[in-house]
């Protein structure tokens, strides 16, 4: 786009440029909180740790990035933004790992701000993206207008592999089992796999990011009908996830659903014995909020009139 193509739809309403009024809340909520990310993302950098088992963290203080280390290669889960990449790359040679030895790249779910440098990771070294398979023909690119820089671009890509609830992804002896679990996209995913932390099995669950609102009639843009279809996924996937236990939760931002991943990690420092990353009740409550926000999107069709519960931040 041209300095002259930007400066007129710098005078067009949000509505003439096709804004919607989700982009701009998102786009109000990036200048507030995020705009340190866009530009000088060096100074939200967190050196990596081991979080617990085979589980590491990679992000920064603001959008998470996990890697699970294999016998076999290396699984990043979530990738950040496209400007990030090599701070993931500085990330994975710090924890003492190669970047080549990524083998595969999995999306909780398909915003620009988690898959931005899936593309990289696939063209350079041919990692296998991963993506739950309702995000196909949905991710979400940035347009002018929606986040701070308006020179932003993110370069889509192509999954290699989509994801239905049961599915399992196997490397060295790390398997990966998913659940298609719609709401805050329509392709979100959550996946549980088991480590071992001092000679003691422990169960992770890889969540994404909070709510349903991709599933309300009134602010989504998808039809009705994909929508009920997607409601259906969801709920059956809540069912059975219910037989899940998760000693440790993960999330896709640092504060979200209890994750308090910045708190957890001074904890770690100041007493390395205990491990605050170890905590059952986290995934428990994490679960239960997510089915009482989604109860409480329906009712709130049925009833216009009440106003939404607190989000999980």
């Amino acid at each position: 786009m041209t300095t002259r193509e930007r400066m007129f739809l710098m005078f067009l309403s949000d509505e003439d440029r096709g804004i919607t009024p989700r982009e701009r809340k998102f786009f109000d909520h990036c200048n507030e909180n995020y705009k340190t990310l866009f530009y000088e993302p060096w100074k939200e950098y967190m050196t990596p740790f081991r979080i617990a088992g085979n589980l590491y963290y990679l992000g920064n203080r603001l959008y998470c990035v996990h890697l699970i280390a294999t016998e076999e290669g290396l699984i990043l889960y979530d990738s950040g933004f496209q400007h990030t990449a090599p701070l993931i790359m500085k990330g994975i040679l710090e924890l003492g790992f190669r970047p080549e030895d990524v083998k595969y790249v999995i999306m909780t779910h398909g915003h620009f701000d988690h898959f931005g440098s899936a593309a990289w990771f696939q063209g350079m070294y041919g990692a296998k993206v991963c993506f739950g398979a309702q995000e196909k023909g949905r991710l979400d690119i940035p347009r002018f207008g929606t986040i701070p820089r308006d020179d932003y671009s993110c370069d889509p890509v192509e999954p290699d592999i989509l994801i239905h609830t049961g599915d399992e992804i196997k490397l060295g002896s790390t398997v990966i089992r998913f659940y298609e679990t719609p709401g805050h996209s329509a392709g979100s995913i959550t996946g549980f796999f088991d480590t071992e932390e001092n000679g003691q099995k422990i169960r992770v669950c890889m969540y994404g990011d909070a709510g349903s609102d991709g599933l309300s009639k009134e602010r989504s843009e998808l039809p009705s009908e994909t929508i009920d279809e997607l409601r259906k996924i969801r709920e059956d996937a809540f069912e059975l996830m219910k037989k899940e236990c998760a000693d440790v939760f993960t999330s896709g931002h640092p504060q979200l659903h209890g994750y308090n991943l910045l708190e957890k990690r001074e904890k770690m420092l100041a007493n390395p014995s205990v491990n605050p990353f170890i905590d059952p009740a986290v995934w428990e409550k994490a679960r239960e909020k997510e089915i009482e926000m989604y109860e409480d999107m329906l009712d709130r069709e049925m009833h216009p009139e009440k106003k939404p519960k607190d989000m999980p931040f």
